[in-house]
């Protein structure tokens, strides 16, 4: 039998297998760890008992899907929390960090204001300091005036440089009209 053809083709036939023991678990979980699917290995950590958490743990976390992430600390008990707060905040969504601290019971909150921060997404850090219990609240806002800061610092200065390359172009063309 190919258990990989079968992981592929009907993963639920293939899960059935395993957890009837005409598929041994490890060498299973071997197969879905290689598929590199988040979504295998999410169903394969829910499906079947007595699997190495760990090894799924890492293999989750090397998708780098931030959605499957979060899902995979709500979902599966006895799993590494502290792995999975410093992944979550390693990926670039800003509305999967906030679940994660929303949801997720025995997450680092410290290390979440740091990811979430990170982010320099305004609207999210501040729902972030509204709703999250047990946050810095004045250090997120503090930080999050100090972001609005630079962006807007940012924007006029753009704005300003538009404006030079407008006045350079329009300068260039006047001179090579009185030609």
């Amino acid at each position: 039998m190919n258990i990989e053809k079968l992981l592929l083709e009907n993963f639920k036939e293939f899960l059935k297998l395993v957890e009837q023991g005409v598929i041994d678990k490890d060498i299973g979980m071997k197969a879905v760890i290689n598929s590199k699917s988040p979504y295998y290995i999410y169903e394969f950590a829910i499906n079947i008992e007595g699997t190495n958490l760990e090894e799924l743990t890492d293999a989750i976390i090397e998708t780098k899907n931030s959605s499957y992430i979060y899902h995979f600390a709500k979902d599966i008990k006895g799993t590494n929390i502290e792995k999975l707060t410093d992944a979550i905040i390693e990926t670039p969504s800003v509305v999967d960090i906030y679940r994660f601290a929303f949801d997720i019971k025995g997450a680092n909150l410290k290390k979440l204001e740091q990811g979430i921060l990170k982010t320099q997404n305004i609207e999210w850090i501040y729902y972030f300091a509204r709703d999250i219990k047990g946050v810095n609240k004045e250090m997120l806002l503090n930080e999050l005036e100090k972001i609005k800061k630079m962006q807007e610092a940012k924007l006029i200065s753009e704005n300003i440089s538009d404006n030079q390359n407008n006045k350079e172009i329009s300068r260039t063309i006047k001179m090579s009209s009185k030609v």
